[in-house]
């Protein structure tokens, strides 16, 4: 982009043009029309928000979550593997309390942990509604948002310990990757 060009696309944001969503790379909302400073603003609330989740699920601070983070009927989706060792299928909890108490009764009251998201991948996709990607190491968070009279919750949260569709083949105690080397004589 020149130099110009940067500068132009700076004095249209400062100025609040609306531009349209695609001009960011997304898709344009249904008809509505968005400022491309509210949709910084938006984007930097929902960081905001994420990051007041991983805090408040770290230091165990249940009433925050139910207060200003969590919809009501917000939704977490994890393996099942992580709330029953033998169970393949997903596990879903669904409502503001019900994940506040299955997550206060996996983790405890005992504050600890460090759920560092990182590297988000936001979209708006409404003016009220919105969907990202956030990295956790190497698992994946996949969140839904809604905006209720100008304030961000989370509505969904989907938890992924690693992208999702890709199977990792467990090897068998018998198969020997091609090329290794062969303990038999020649």
């Amino acid at each position: 982009m020149t130099k110009f060009r940067r500068l132009s696309f700076l004095a249209l944001i400062l100025a609040g043009v609306s531009l349209p969503y695609w001009h960011h790379g997304g898709q344009a909302y249904a008809g509505e029309s968005i400022s491309t400073l509210q949709q910084l603003i938006d984007i930097e609330e929902i960081k905001e928000l994420r990051a007041r989740y991983a805090n408040a699920v770290d230091n165990r601070r249940w009433s925050e979550l139910s207060d200003y983070i969590l919809a009501s009927d917000a939704m977490l989706d994890l393996p099942g593997t992580l709330a029953t060792p033998q169970t393949a299928e997903r596990f879903k909890v669904v409502g503001r309390e019900a994940i506040i108490n299955f997550t206060r009764h996996i983790l405890g009251d005992e504050p600890g942990g460090s759920h560092a998201v990182t590297i988000p991948v936001i979209e708006l996709t409404s003016k009220t509604t919105a969907k990202a990607i956030w990295r956790l190491g190497t698992a994946s968070f996949y969140d839904t948002y809604e905006s209720n009279r100008g304030h961000w919750q989370i509505k969904s949260i989907r938890f992924e310990p690693n992208e999702p569709g890709v199977a990792k083949p467990k090897p068998s105690s018998d198969s020997v990757p091609p090329n290794a080397p062969s303990d038999k004589p020649k």
